[in-house]
């Protein structure tokens, strides 16, 4: 027997999410079109962040492979299969024709949470609730931080890092087209000074960034600016927040905006590709680390701590719902402002 997960939507949709078939392999009766149930999926498909939809249905498609290699409907799956699958999945495993090396704590959450999320859809007893799934993900977790592995953490873009980029970014550099002539660096150069700065003073995502239009750019009679943020990560009803830009920033975008409409994007690039400029100007400044798409959020975030800022105004300003995550960023700077540095101060 076999488990698929199938949708009455274009694959080519990266915000749908999966469907379960019914043990049946048929799909529950209805008395609305399919014309009407397609457009409810699309619509539905909207509660989710883009790159949650892509996240739930590769975990997805990962457990109804892992069901299938073992002769289970998703229906027929219970907590027990789910306990082995993520221990197999701790341990690094097999499924199907690819090679899976040992998930981290955070990708075996998501997955559950993907699960969790299908079964709902498909009417289906959430496997994910009990309490056994629970204690798995904690017992991988526990082991994982007893062993000394760390998530890896994007290196920080910081205020010395972002001076090197802007002291480097217009050298040509070698390609694959080969030497860049010294328009080709210029362009290139400004947009790079521009991105980070702009990722820097709005602490953005880099699908955030690579979502800029000019119109969504405003100036003050001071020089500064005002970036607005509609629909993003943690504001998926698009309330939207009106975020500041440094003078210099606002001089940097002047820089490369050439006569187009509000409409038009200000960096046109694609969210991936933003990791990949970021990467390479700081390689070309000289910078070593692991420099990504994440490196402004931690490298501000970092730079806010180093002057002062506590926690609160730190998650408003990165717009973090929880402390968890922006704690990690900056424990090198909160450990240097705690009780023991303190006392330490006039060594």
């Amino acid at each position: 027997m076999t488990t698929e997960l199938t949708s009455p939507r274009s694959h080519t949709d990266p915000s749908e999410l999966p469907d379960v078939v019914r043990p049946d392999g048929q799909n529950t009766p209805s008395t609305i079109t399919e014309a009407e149930h397609q457009a409810n999926e699309a619509f539905l498909a909207g509660a989710y962040a883009e790159n949650t939809s892509l996240a739930y249905r590769s975990q997805l498609k990962t457990w109804a492979s892992w069901c299938d290699q073992r002769e289970l409907t998703l229906a027929e799956a219970d907590c027990d299969s789910l306990v082995t699958y993520i221990r197999e999945r701790a341990e690094g495993t097999t499924i199907g024709n690819r090679e899976y090396r040992p998930a981290k704590p955070n990708s075996l959450r998501v997955a559950t949470a993907a699960i969790s999320k299908a079964y709902e859809v498909a009417g289906l007893p959430d496997i994910t609730k009990d309490s056994r799934v629970r204690d798995a993900l904690r017992s991988h977790r526990n082991s994982t931080a007893r062993s000394g592995l760390r998530v890896k953490q994007a290196e920080a873009l910081t205020a010395e890092v972002h001076m090197a980029i802007r002291a480097t970014a217009l050298f040509p550099r070698r390609g694959r087209g080969g030497m860049e002539s010294a328009d080709q660096a210029r362009r290139r150069g400004l947009v790079d000074i521009a991105l980070t700065g702009l990722m820097r003073d709005c602490l953005l995502r880099r699908s955030e960034a690579a979502a800029v239009v000019w119109g969504d750019i405003s100036r003050e009679a001071d020089g500064s600016g005002r970036l607005f943020v509609g629909v993003s990560k943690t504001d998926q009803e698009g309330d939207g927040v009106l975020l500041f830009i440094s003078r210099q920033t606002m001089r940097d975008l002047g820089n490369i905006r050439e006569g187009v409409g509000p409409d038009h994007p200000v960096f046109g690039l694609h969210p991936k590709s933003i990791g990949i400029r970021i990467a390479a100007a700081a390689e070309a400044a000289g910078m070593a680390g692991h420099f990504t798409g994440h490196s402004a959020r931690v490298g501000m975030a970092r730079d806010l701590a180093r002057a002062g800022e506590e926690l609160p105004a730190l998650m408003t300003a990165g717009r973090w719902k929880g402390a968890e995550m922006v704690a990690r960023y900056i424990a090198r700077e909160s450990a240097g402002r705690g009780a023991v540095a303190r006392y330490h101060r006039d060594d």
